[in-house]
């Protein structure tokens, strides 16, 4: 397998940073576009700026506050390993376009459920969010459950695991397990990563909930 030179990764969200670091890092010339303003727009603002800086440092570009118009492909030449794709933009109302050999789009995933036979089961679903459910997993078929990313806003392997585990109970064993009551974690594996685990501190300022902000920069790696 040949290295490309160059490679657009659309999207700032985890898996496009992830990939576009890793990426640098072996070689590739990597470029980030994006609508918004900044990576990581999940995460707190501090945390995110911290591994934007380090990706800088690592010789990724970034490219913000665009509008997407359209992809343009143009085949292998010969003699050449790769295509060339062109992504081309608007920002400020001036056109712009970028030209590499990878495109990757990290966009984020939509729920697999159309054409599987939930309308004939009578489950609701939404092609966007996914199938419907309560808090402990029911669909509006009480008694079908539904687990992981097809009805989840988080998409994780080790969510869907706990919700699996937690809908088996609710189904087998007559228990009372909640999504709500799930403390879940994650990380971006980033260098440096970024771990989170509870609210947000935004969140914390939406529910009008009383917290402390502790900044130590001495800890590192466990």
């Amino acid at each position: 397998e040949k290295r490309p030179a160059r490679m657009i990764v659309l999207g700032a969200g985890p898996i496009g940073m992830e990939m576009a670091q890793a990426m640098q890092r072996l070689g590739v010339d990597v470029t980030v576009v994006a609508r918004d303003s900044r990576i990581l727009n999940k995460e707190d603002v501090d945390a995110a700026e911290i591994v934007q800086k380090q990706m800088a440092q690592d010789g990724v570009t970034f490219e913000f506050g665009l509008k997407f118009l359209k992809v343009s492909h143009e085949p292998a030449a010969e003699g050449q390993d790769f295509p060339l794709i062109t992504v081309h933009c608007e920002r400020d109302g001036k056109p712009v376009s970028f030209t590499a050999e990878v495109f990757l789009v990290a966009t984020g995933r939509k729920p697999n459920v159309e054409n599987i036979g939930l309308e004939a089961a009578g489950v609701e679903f939404d092609t966007r969010t996914g199938v419907k459910i309560n808090d402990k997993l029911q669909t509006t078929k009480p008694h079908i459950l539904a687990v992981g990313d097809c009805c989840s806003k988080y998409q994780f392997t080790h969510v869907s695991g706990t919700m699996g585990a937690a809908a088996m109970r609710n189904a087998l064993f007559y228990g009372k397990e909640k999504m709500s009551a799930m403390l879940i974690p994650w990380v971006t594996f980033t260098e440096p990563e970024i771990a989170h685990v509870g609210l947000y501190e935004h969140d914390l300022k939406e529910r009008g909930i009383k917290y402390e902000t502790v900044l130590n920069t001495t800890i590192g790696r466990f």
